[in-house]
């Protein structure tokens, strides 16, 4: 994309946004709809390949989307919880 089309595409997610704002403030408007309707977008106005259609492995994308699992884990390893403390952990969520 060059950089006009770009500037475009941006301005357009701006007007948008400030067009929609109180909905987007919202509690139920979460964080996966606020990168699916903005951010991603966003990147991909940039020239990012944010769906991958290079088709790349993980190791070679431009973009990794981050793992809940793996992202538990890291947190897990971080506080030293014990298998018992993870169960209780995941029985609280």
């Amino acid at each position: 994309m060059d950089k006009e089309s770009a500037f475009k595409k941006i301005s357009e997610l701006i007007h948008r946004f400030e067009e929609h704002k109180e909905s987007y403030k919202k509690s139920d408007y979460n964080e996966t709809q606020t990168r699916r309707d903005f951010i991603d977008p966003f990147f991909k106005a940039l020239g990012w390949d944010i769906d991958n259609e290079q088709g790349l492995a993980e190791a070679y994308r431009e973009v990794i989307l981050e793992d809940k699992l793996k992202i538990d884990e890291m947190v897990y390893k971080l506080y030293g919880l014990s298998e018992e403390g993870i169960r209780i952990v995941k029985g609280a969520l």
